[in-house]
């Protein structure tokens, strides 16, 4: 087993809630996350905003991934 961090880089401010790091990650399964992204609204620039979701294991320079994904403002 692995442990990993997961982060997320989008508007100013933005913070991950539902997410206890470091993320346990076993050998053979796939480990599903349910995350929600806040930004303070002063920190939006429009509607639709780039967001981009890390997966790192601390571990491992080879076991990372990125998703890029948008963060839909109200």
């Amino acid at each position: 087993d692995l442990n990993a961090e997961v982060s997320a880089q989008g508007p100013q401010g933005l913070r991950l809630v539902g997410l206890q790091n470091p993320v346990a990650l076993h050998a053979g399964q796939v480990t599903a996350l349910k995350l929600f992204a806040r930004a303070p609204r002063k920190a939006l620039e429009g509607e639709v905003m780039p967001l981009v979701f890390e997966v790192n294991v601390p571990q491992s320079a080879e076991l990372q991934s990125r998703y890029e994904s948008i963060f839909v403002g109200p």
